[in-house]
């Protein structure tokens, strides 16, 4: 008996930590091609700067993906640069959440938060295409 449960103890360990890892990966990769694509809307001026240490100069491509790779501190006065790693915290939420409420079939509280989310961005896709695309990827 005692062994039994141990390797139940054991395995349950293995699969929480094989879904910590599983979300740390997840995030890092939607991380990575959520600030290509703003590093993309950047460089082709689609989102402006507002400050003219970034407007002026005419940087490459790969600094744009690092402003939008690590925003932590503050670029910009446009609240379309600077995100400060808040969807990334959120995106963690969602990505430790979400099945854990699909598992006990919670759909009620996935769809408001899709709704809140959807209704918070809804004015500003009329304006920034790339953004909306960005919100449906994500």
């Amino acid at each position: 008996m005692e062994k039994c449960i141990q390797a139940i103890l054991t395995d349950t360990k293995i699969e929480w930590l094989s879904y910590i890892i599983g979300i740390i990966v997840s995030f890092a990769v939607i991380r990575v091609i959520l600030s290509l694509f703003k590093a993309w809307a950047f460089y082709s001026n689609e989102i402006k700067f507002h400050s003219s240490i970034w407007r002026d100069n005419d940087l490459p491509f790969w600094c744009y993906f690092k402003i939008s790779l690590v925003p932590i501190r503050g670029a910009d006065k446009n609240p379309n640069v600077n995100d400060y790693f808040l969807p990334a915290i959120i995106g963690i939420f969602e990505l430790l959440s979400f099945p854990i409420l699909m598992n006990q079939a919670l759909w009620q509280p996935i769809a408001v938060w899709l709704g809140i989310k959807t209704v918070a961005s809804w004015g500003g896709w009329q304006k920034y295409r790339a953004g909306y695309n960005r919100f449906l990827l994500s």
